[in-house]
């Protein structure tokens, strides 16, 4: 209350509403990149498809182990079923997409094989099990901003959509050229993915960031020699990431019978002439309270 004038703000109840039914038809979506206005849409399409690609194969999965027929499989539904640059399983979760998509009148019929409807589509199913650790960050920012918007009261929420995406990092995938040739009916699984994509697994950490990126892009991240200057703010969100993404741990390598092969280890090196205070503490998650008054490099 303020000179005797009551103000009502609206509550996230009154304003999050809408079904997920509803969103696109009313075209509640924001948009973070104009260049790829459509990439919203379909991201609302592609993980609607795959609530139902996880649902219907979980349930499947669960059969076969009742029936005996599969080994220990967990019965949840909720798990990223689709295998990782499998092409199989990406074709069964378009097929789901189109009918997604014909119910929010996008015309899936008139997709062409090398248009950029299925290319999202492929690609979004191939990385589906996949992590990328700096997206993961931004959305969960994305998300504690939202929580202190409900808390406080103080400003509307996203009405009602939010997607983002960074395809850009992803490999390099053509429909028409990368799933099979005349030659090849088998293209994808023996070439594309073992010499192009490179997004086997190996048992590491990085495996995750693999799937999305592929090896030749995680193997420079590695060997990445990066100077920088601050760990402010925005220094130690960097480093964060940097260190998710494995930048700067390659160990160096030595071959006396092929000096080809020799490499420099990667490295981060930073610089801060500053010291850190109290208020530096709630901006960032490299420093504590014991490292008051100290150098932040």
């Amino acid at each position: 209350m303020k000179s005797n004038v009551i103000r009502k703000f609206k509550t996230f109840a009154d304003v999050m509403l809408k079904t997920q039914d509803d969103l696109l038809l009313d075209d509640d979506l924001r948009y973070a990149d104009f260049s790829k206005l459509d990439n919203a849409t379909l991201s609302h399409v592609a993980f609607e498809a795959l609530d139902r690609y996880n649902a219907k194969h979980g349930e499947q999965k669960a059969d076969e182990e009742a029936k005996g027929e599969a080994a220990s499989v967990s019965k949840d539904t909720d798990r990223v079923r689709i295998r990782p640059w499998n092409r199989e399983d990406a074709e069964k979760f378009i097929e789901i997409a189109k009918e997604v998509a014909e119910r929010y009148g996008l015309q899936p019929a008139e997709w062409k094989h090398d248009g950029p409807e299925l290319k999202l589509l492929y690609l979004f199913a191939f990385q589906a099990r996949g992590v990328f650790n700096p997206l993961a960050a931004f959305f969960g920012g994305f998300v504690a901003q939202e929580c202190v918007k409900a808390i406080t009261q103080k400003f509307g929420p996203t009405n009602q959509a939010f997607y983002y995406d960074a395809m850009e990092v992803l490999p390099d995938f053509d429909a028409t050229k990368h799933l099979e040739t005349e030659e090849n009916k088998n293209y994808f699984e023996e070439v594309y993915v073992p010499t192009t994509a490179k997004t086997q697994e190996i048992g590491h950490r990085s495996d995750g960031l693999r799937i999305v990126l592929g090896a030749d892009l995680v193997d420079k991240l590695a060997y990445t020699n990066l100077f920088m200057v601050g760990a402010g703010a925005i220094g130690c969100e960097l480093l964060k990431n940097y260190a998710m993404l494995g930048v700067g741990t390659g160990k160096a390598i030595t071959d006396e019978a092929d000096a080809s092969k020799n490499r420099k280890a990667g490295s981060i090196v930073l610089t801060d002439p500053d010291v850190i205070e109290v208020s530096n503490l709630n901006r960032q998650f490299l420093f504590r309270e014991r490292h008051l008054r100290k150098p932040k490099a």
